[in-house]
């Protein structure tokens, strides 16, 4: 096998996600010069338009030897991308639909209503999307960088084991032999809805987070699917995200039980809370539908450095 025919430009962020926040979402083939994305630079704090083939990616990121590469991760995170785009087609044409035909007021019911529907008679797709998910918390420099830090910090660690986390090939290795996937599928998946503003997403478009209320910050890739105080939360569109959470969850102290499937209409208040936790999640990029000037001002973690 040829260079010619391997992936050179490796994504850590899977270009068919990012078309979620362009003009035509899943509804056009390829990636033509009209799907394009905001993206914003929290580091230079400058922002510009652009399509998913330049964004987020780095030459031969996830080889073992970059002198002979052999796709091997990119393989294998082929065939998640397929079934999330495939999916992700199916589930947008029918929100479109939606988006058309019902009243802006009756706009975020209308869409519950059609995820519902779609999660009663496809959960396959449920699936899908949760191993997409967990797939996206894992794979991404910003994840990498974060869980070294840990790793570092943890005296019972050694050195050798926290550096080789550091290579993309490794860390991603290490992620497939784990049960990151087992536990993301035993999570609930509650869907938000935004009728009227937008969400973002950035470099960690997945991303778990920790009852305020408990003070417990989440092991990365550990704490997911084990505690009940830890949930993960993925915007998939602008109009749409995915909060994953236990059975019974922990949030400000309170217990609060999740069905395996449901749906909550958020007001723009929680939309902008949403959307400045994921802004604080970020390693450097946030993505948009929509240029926002806004962003940098509502970064209040430091940017992480390695």
């Amino acid at each position: 096998m040829t260079d010619q025919d391997l992936t050179r430009s490796q994504h850590y962020v899977a270009r068919t996600y990012q078309k979620g926040w362009s003009p035509r979402r899943w509804q056009v083939d390829g990636y033509p010069t009209d799907c394009v994305v905001w993206i914003h630079d929290l580091v230079k704090k400058q922002e510009r338009e652009t399509g998913p083939n330049a964004l987020l990616t780095s030459n031969w990121f996830y080889e073992s030897n970059k002198a002979a590469p052999d796709n091997e991760h990119e393989k294998w995170f082929g065939d998640f991308e397929s079934a999330y785009a495939k999916t992700m087609r199916f589930i947008d044409s029918i929100l479109t639909t939606v988006e058309k035909n019902i009243p802006a007021p009756d706009l975020g019911q209308g869409l519950a209503s059609a995820l519902a529907e779609i999660a009663k008679r496809s959960p396959e797709l449920m699936i899908v999307l949760k191993e997409f998910a967990a797939l996206s918390y894992a794979r991404t420099p910003a994840m990498m960088l974060l869980k070294h830090g840990e790793l570092k910090a943890d005296a019972t660690v050694g050195p050798e084991l926290a550096n080789a986390l550091t290579e993309p090939y490794t860390f991603i290795q290490h992620f497939r032999e784990s049960t990151l996937l087992q536990r993301f599928n035993s999570l609930n998946i509650q869907f938000w809805i935004s009728p009227e503003k937008g969400f973002l997403t950035c470099d960690r478009p997945c991303y778990d987070f920790g009852d305020v209320a408990s003070g417990h910050w989440p092991l990365s890739g550990y704490d997911i699917g084990r505690r009940d105080d830890v949930a993960a939360f993925m915007p998939l569109t602008p109009r749409v995200a995915m909060l994953m959470a236990p059975t019974t969850a922990v949030f400000l102290g309170k217990k609060m039980n999740f069905a395996p499937f449901s749906t909550k209409v958020i007001t723009n208040e929680s939309l902008d809370v949403a959307n400045t936790m994921t802004i604080n999640m970020a390693g450097r990029w946030v993505i948009g539908s929509e240029r926002l000037l806004d962003i940098y001002e509502r970064r209040e973690m430091p940017l992480r450095k390695k």
